[in-house]
């Protein structure tokens, strides 16, 4: 069963636009093609961009694929928050898997703990 995406590449795209102008001052006009963004970054941000992305389960997989191939790259790290995930989902699968440089599992609350 496919569930429904409620992220997806052009809304990343123009958070990533977001975040390029906020470091810079630049705009970086109206393309939102990963080429002019990727090497919009590489170009003019000397610094690792950290990006945070909550609840990446709903993420569409162009989306988390565009993901995978920046975390190559060495201006970009991601942490990345999901609540638990089946076998099947993209982020489970070992070419997500092999990316991450650490996993923290948390349990569910306890009474006590509320």
């Amino acid at each position: 069963m496919q569930s429904k995406s409620y992220f997806t590449q052009k809304i990343f795209f123009l958070e990533l636009k977001n975040i390029y102008k906020k470091i810079t001052g630049k705009e970086l006009g109206s393309s939102l093609d990963d080429e002019t963004i990727f090497n919009a970054f590489e170009r003019d941000v000397k610094s690792q961009v950290y990006i945070i992305l909550d609840e990446a389960q709903l993420y569409d997989t162009q989306t988390l694929e565009w993901i995978r191939i920046l975390s190559n790259q060495s201006s970009f790290k991601f942490v990345i928050s999901v609540h638990k995930i089946d076998k099947e989902h993209i982020l489970a699968q070992k070419h997500f898997q092999t990316r991450a440089f650490e996993i923290i599992e948390f349990n569910a609350l306890s009474e006590q703990e509320v």
